[in-house]
């Protein structure tokens, strides 16, 4: 058991390519839309009182999402210092 399990510095290694995923904003906002949909039939009527809430908050969690995106995307596009240097 001597063996010497170590790298040695003059080695190369093997460059590992890394796949990395990012969340952008049209995805935010499409699931945000799809979970104030699924909820969007519920019957208030028939909820207990911990229910309505969830519901409430779940609606005003995506519509916070939507919002904080959509003003992103806003002013990324309507930049006032862009449109100002031409």
């Amino acid at each position: 058991m001597s063996e010497d399990l170590t790298t040695k510095p003059d080695e190369e290694q093997p460059i590992e390519e890394v796949y990395v995923e990012y969340t952008t904003r049209e995805d935010y906002i499409s699931s945000s839309f799809y979970a104030i949909s699924a909820i969007d039939g519920f019957d208030g009527a028939i909820m207990t009182a911990a229910d309505a809430r969830r519901i409430k908050s779940i609606q005003r969690k995506c519509l916070r999402i939507i919002s904080e995106c959509v003003d992103e995307m806003y002013n990324e596009l309507f930049d006032e210092d862009k449109n100002n240097e031409q």
